[in-house]
């Protein structure tokens, strides 16, 4: 975030680094056996489609 922040500003540096969340999501279903529905799969792999989309626009848009 520290390195981006120069040269896209704070705002969409940290909203950037916010997507280690999606990492993290699936990190923890996959790697630590979270045990998860098919429906709540299918709910989980949209939103971070949407937080992936989200990612890209910010980074086109600056």
């Amino acid at each position: 975030m520290l390195m981006a922040m120069a040269q896209v500003g704070l705002a969409v540096a940290y909203s950037l680094s916010q997507m280690g969340i999606v990492i993290s999501t699936f990190g923890s279903i996959f790697l630590l056996g979270e045990k998860k529905t098919h429906r709540e799969m299918i709910w989980i792999t949209w939103g971070s489609l949407l937080i992936i989309a989200g990612g890209v626009i910010l980074g086109i848009m600056q």
